[in-house]
């Protein structure tokens, strides 16, 4: 961490220029916790009680992560934690970047996919990348192009951070949280 950056209360850390934790979800007043959550000069956080995130609704063509503890409550989970971004360059020379959470993460060229790539060579649902217990794993879903990963044509690989992942004419690059 540089003198430039600071740490939320979930311990995110981001450039200190912001007001706000560019990665916390807002509460239900349209605010982030994080107005509230400030850095002291002694390097701990100062933070108010926790207050309970509002209930999403359910989209059943997603899929839900659920934890020991969502099972035992009855309840689930819908904010998934973040692990990692894609970084891309190729289509856009300002970049774009992707967010990767725990679960499954579809790539392709049409909704459902949460990760939608602009590119003519890229199939509807092209690949998913998999995060379970600790490992990051990206599928190409027979797709018409395949998917390739550091310039090897791939159907199943485990990914690290740094990887290349070149789906069409998209190459993006791997960053994990």
């Amino acid at each position: 961490m540089s003198k430039n950056d600071k740490t939320c209360a979930n311990g995110h850390i981001y450039e200190k220029h912001l007001e706000i934790c560019p990665y916390c979800p807002p509460n239900s007043e349209g605010m982030n916790d994080n107005l509230e959550r400030t850095l002291v000069d002694d390097g701990k956080i100062d933070s108010p009680p926790p207050r309970e995130a509002p209930k999403a609704a359910v989209n059943p063509l997603k899929t839900v992560v659920h934890k020991a503890d969502d099972i035992s409550s009855g309840s689930s989970s819908h904010n998934r934690k973040l692990i990692g971004w894609l970084v891309s360059f190729t289509l856009n020379p300002d970049g774009d970047d992707y967010k990767i959470r725990e679960g499954k993460t579809a790539i392709g060229a049409s909704v459902p996919c949460e990760i939608i790539l602009n590119d003519s060579e890229v199939s509807a649902h092209h690949a998913t990348i998999l995060y379970r217990k600790g490992k990051i794993r990206i599928k190409d879903e027979f797709s018409t192009n395949g998917t390739q990963l550091n310039g090897e044509d791939i159907e199943e690989s485990t990914l690290k951070d740094g990887d290349v992942i070149k789906i069409g004419r998209s190459e993006l690059k791997l960053r994990i949280a």
